[in-house]
């Protein structure tokens, strides 16, 4: 992964965890989320190999057109078949490219050009296997559909997908992934659902999101060294904000 050197530095700081924070987020899908009016489980979605990902960031750093500073990472869907209580994630590899400098927010923007997409793709526990788009937008819309959402903290009531507030994918970079094995022992990331409560005010809504992580989340015992749970939450799109570049 050398070409990861070429790209622009995001400056991802890394909170040591004195205690399993990390399991609270993930357990709290069992209060939070229904899937077809059942528990989503297992809420491990996928244990990928450190190797495995080295072809999906060569797949788009390989037909870059634009010279210039950017970044790669993986959109990662949130999809279901008609059937099961089980997300499954799918990735696509995407590079994204320097637009400009918003001076207001003061954050550099990128953009995922129309050749900066790679191919789709489930992780069948040996490899990543390449799936159709239209395989794809069938499992996402049964996302969609079947979920339903307790949406503020303290909530009591199932929603369905609000399209205003709920995603159905999120962006996390290579040098995300690769910062998280790094600075543990394993060699394999850890793909988790978890809840992300974005603030305490009973206001803002409850995100069901993906943790990634390079140990195993179990109960009662002390949380990974250290996770990711703030990849960048959108709907797929072309224009992402809000890199902080070291």
């Amino acid at each position: 992964m050398n070409g990861l050197l070429d790209e622009s530095l995001i400056d991802l700081q890394m909170s040591i965890l004195d205690e399993p924070d990390a399991y609270d987020h993930v357990i709290k899908c069992h209060l939070y989320l229904r899937l077809r009016n059942q528990y989503v489980k297992p809420l491990l979605c996928d244990q990928v190999s450190m190797n495995k990902f080295e072809p999906l960031f060569n797949e788009v750093t390989g037909k870059r057109q634009v010279i210039g500073k950017y970044i790669t990472g993986l959109l990662v869907f949130m999809a279901t078949d008609e059937t099961s209580t089980e997300i499954t994630p799918i990735y696509q590899p995407v590079c994204l490219d320097w637009k400009d400098y918003d001076g207001s927010a003061q954050k550099d923007r990128y953009v995922i050009q129309d050749t900066g997409y790679g191919n789709y793709y489930i992780y069948d526990g040996n490899d990543f296997a390449v799936v159709s788009e239209a395989e794809k937008n069938k499992l996402v819309a049964n996302y969609r559909k079947d979920m339903s959402f307790i949406h503020t903290i303290g909530g009591a009531n199932y929603d369905p997908f609000n399209a205003a507030h709920d995603v159905t994918a999120c962006l996390v970079t290579f040098q995300l992934i690769y910062k998280l094995l790094d600075e543990t022992p394993s060699e394999t990331l850890f793909v988790t659902n978890g809840i992300r409560e974005i603030r305490s005010d009973q206001t803002s809504p409850i995100k069901h999101m993906f943790i990634f992580s390079g140990e195993a989340i179990k109960e009662h015992q002390a949380a990974p060294a250290k996770y990711a749970n703030r990849s960048h939450l959108c709907p797929p799109c072309s224009t992402i904000f809000g890199f902080d570049l070291a």
